[in-house]
């Protein structure tokens, strides 16, 4: 582990081991709740508009290649379907709380002291009409075409701030490699298209189970 500066910490082998576990952990929650989340958007799940790459020549090409990081990096569709995902089903509903520093503070316009406990919901943050147009809509073209400066100031499925999920960049990875991998060798469709994808309400809102009809693609 290095600072910003590229000087090493040198941490003992237990904090590093320690400092591992957590982010791992704490990326798998959101991986799993998102991943299920991606894929039950079918049709927007599909071979071509995930693995359509692009380039700033502005030529588009379909990787037929194993998914490298790097290659994953260039499907602005694939992404735009992550972020949609977490902004339609953010993997934790609730925002994490903040206690108000001393002296307190001015929030919304309103003075709150001290000590006290404040939090916006993540769920509803997500669904503002004003930031969102038809917000109650899975959209990931939203991310391509919309104002995505406006969108990302409330777009926050892993908190913000010192306290943000040491994990979203391990669960960002995860997707982006997990789903482009997925649908480059199987074709998914629901078991049944009509079906609700349901959710359990924890500190985690971990989606419940999942039918798919999964077909191996001819590569």
């Amino acid at each position: 582990m290095v600072k910003n500066n590229g000087e090493p910490i040198n941490l003992p082998f237990g904090e590093l081991f320690a400092e591992c576990s957590v982010m791992m952990n704490a990326g798998t929650e959101t991986t799993t709740a998102s991943l299920t989340n991606s894929l039950s958007q079918t049709p927007y799940i599909s071979y071509t508009p995930i693995l359509m790459c692009s380039s700033s020549s502005g030529k588009n090409w379909i990787l037929n290649t194993v998914p490298a990081y790097d290659s994953v990096g260039q499907l602005p569709f694939l992404r735009a379907c992550v972020e949609e995902s977490l902004r339609v089903r953010p993997a934790s509903s609730m925002g994490l709380p903040r206690v108000v520093p001393e002296g307190g503070r001015m929030i919304a316009g309103k003075f709150v002291t001290e000590g006290v406990t404040v939090s916006v919901p993540t769920y509803t943050l997500l669904r503002d009409v004003e930031t969102f147009e038809d917000a109650e809509t899975y959209r990931p073209q939203r991310w391509i075409d919309g104002d995505k400066n406006k969108m990302l100031k409330v777009h926050l499925p892993f908190s913000i701030g010192p306290q943000v999920c040491i994990g979203r960049n391990i669960a960002y990875f995860e997707q982006l490699m997990l789903i482009s991998t997925l649908v480059r060798n199987f074709d998914f469709e629901l078991a049944w298209p009509d079906q609700e994808v349901r959710t359990l309400e924890r500190f985690n809102s971990n989606p419940d189970e999942l039918f798919f009809c999964c077909r191996l693609r001819d590569l």
